[in-house]
């Protein structure tokens, strides 16, 4: 689930219907991508020349409400992507500041969660909002920055909440081969203590083809052998359509045929679940007819799938 500036201002009501929906598809798990985004706060932190909006007890109430856990974003910063094509040495200040600012709201950010899932029923664990790609981190001395940062926010997000697990998502745009990219993971799991990897099938934006996507997961899936609940699967149900004049790309539903063979495809990698991304955005929108159709598809297949998120 993402939740952007034009969604700061949900009423309880809005936010129990999306649960409600997600409830009613079958969902038993929800990750929220972030619970602050640039300058925008779901939670009671504040800096110069940010917004908080109280979002994010809504959320926790909603998800009670409807048996729904919740695995919870950290901050999440566009200069990510900035940094990941630039040097080592830009990597490592930009990640020293990140560092500093999670510090500063990790606390802010607990004492919500703690507040609101006073039983720690409902939030479960933690999801590390940067997305690692395989065109960025193949330099050893950046691969060693970003190790070296990812440690250090599992000792943080660790020492807030103990017995918390930490996921993080990565996909790959085929810049590394399957052997190489399952090298990296293995290598980035066990240097940071990271519990889960989301890998992203890459086929919605068109980063990989499906057989492609298969070549990856089974080397990937290899990772799950030895530690249950290491790896899993994230599902992209759009398809582009084309790029906005700001650069950014435009997204609809996809057909559901495409989906379907997505979720078979899945499936065989997916022993411990699967994550769909993003069911709120494309699958459970009324005023889509391919939503519609989706979401038809899904509650058909549904029984086959086991846990999703």
């Amino acid at each position: 689930m993402q939740l952007f500036f034009k969604d700061a201002q949900l009423s309880q009501d809005a936010v129990e219907r999306r649960f409600a929906a997600l409830e009613n598809a079958g969902f038993e798990e929800v990750i929220l991508q972030w619970s602050s985004y640039d300058h925008l706060s779901l939670y009671p932190f504040s800096r110069a020349g940010g917004q908080v909006e109280m979002v994010l007890p809504k959320i926790i109430d909603a998800a009670r409400n409807h048996h729904i856990r919740i695995w919870m974003g950290t901050h999440y910063d566009n200069g990510f992507w900035e940094i990941a094509e630039g040097s080592p040495r830009q990597a490592r200040q930009w990640f020293s500041r990140q560092l500093e600012l999670l510090k500063r709201r990790l606390p802010v950010l607990i004492d919500t969660v703690r507040h609101s899932d006073p039983e720690q029923q409902v939030v479960i664990g933690w999801y590390i909002s940067d997305e690692i790609d395989d065109q960025s981190w193949g330099s050893k001395y950046k691969r060693r920055e970003l190790q070296e940062y990812l440690h250090q926010v599992v000792d943080l997000l660790r020492n807030g909440m103990p017995g918390w697990p930490v996921a993080i998502s990565g996909f790959s745009s085929a810049a590394m081969t399957p052997a190489e990219l399952a090298a990296f993971w293995s290598e980035t799991l066990a240097a940071t203590g990271i519990d889960t990897l989301l890998f992203q099938d890459g086929i919605g934006v068109g980063n990989l083809t499906q057989e492609q996507f298969s070549r990856y997961a089974s080397r990937l899936a290899v990772l799950n052998s030895g530690r249950p609940g290491s790896f899993s699967v994230v599902v992209e149900l759009f398809e582009k359509v084309g790029d906005g004049k700001d650069g950014s790309m435009k997204l609809r539903t996809a057909a559901a045929e495409r989906v379907l063979r997505q979720l078979a495809e899945t499936m065989v990698f997916a022993a411990d679940g699967i994550t769909l991304f993003s069911a709120p955005d494309y699958m459970l929108d009324d005023g889509d007819r391919r939503a519609r159709r989706l979401l038809k598809m899904w509650q058909r297949a549904a029984h086959n799938c086991g846990k999703v998120e």
